[in-house]
């Protein structure tokens, strides 16, 4: 990584400020557990004036990593605005819509969260450039059900979600612990 790092600082000193330069950046220095660099960088990909807008595939996946980002670093409202803004540009993104559930059921606002991760269905997820899997996105996906079902008072149909979701990674401790 830090091999494809010195590269695309090169080619930032040829071209300063290209999308895809400082997208690749971004998840690089992000990988790296480096998370200023990463949101830094990110947040160039998203905002900046040479970025792909006309292309929405790259434009909504800035916008959703540089979501994902600010949630890891503590930043639920940087996070939620962000999120809001790949929504408001490709309102079925079930990543997007994965990682605000993700924020509303780990802020409290379990009913909020439910209704939103229960508009994402597992075929929703495809090929992206997010840096988990489908499966680790649908293990996710009834991981955060579940939890909010429990949350809820719903038990059985937590113990439902549960049980998907360890079908999905039967490893995870956190599903089998509830």
């Amino acid at each position: 990584i830090r091999r494809n790092i010195e590269l695309l600082l090169q080619e930032e000193e040829i071209e300063p400020g290209r999308f895809i330069t400082n997208f690749q950046l971004g998840q690089s220095y992000f990988f790296l557990g480096e998370m200023e660099r990463a949101i830094e960088r990110m947040e160039i990909a998203a905002y900046g004036e040479n970025n792909y807008r006309r292309t929405p595939f790259w434009y909504v996946s800035a916008y959703v990593q540089l979501g994902w980002m600010y949630k890891i670093a503590g930043r639920e409202q940087d996070a939620l605005r962000t999120l809001q803004e790949a929504l408001s540009r490709d309102p079925a993104n079930p990543v997007a819509k994965l990682v605000v559930g993700e924020i509303k059921c780990y802020g409290g606002e379990c009913k909020e969260a439910l209704e939103i991760l229960s508009s994402i269905s597992d075929e929703d997820f495809r090929p992206t450039v997010f840096a988990l899997s489908i499966d680790k996105m649908r293990y996710h996906l009834h991981f955060l059900r579940g939890r909010c079902h429990e949350q809820l008072g719903d038990c059985q149909q937590a113990a439902a979600e549960y049980a998907t979701a360890l079908a999905l990674d039967p490893g995870c401790i956190s599903a089998k612990k509830q």
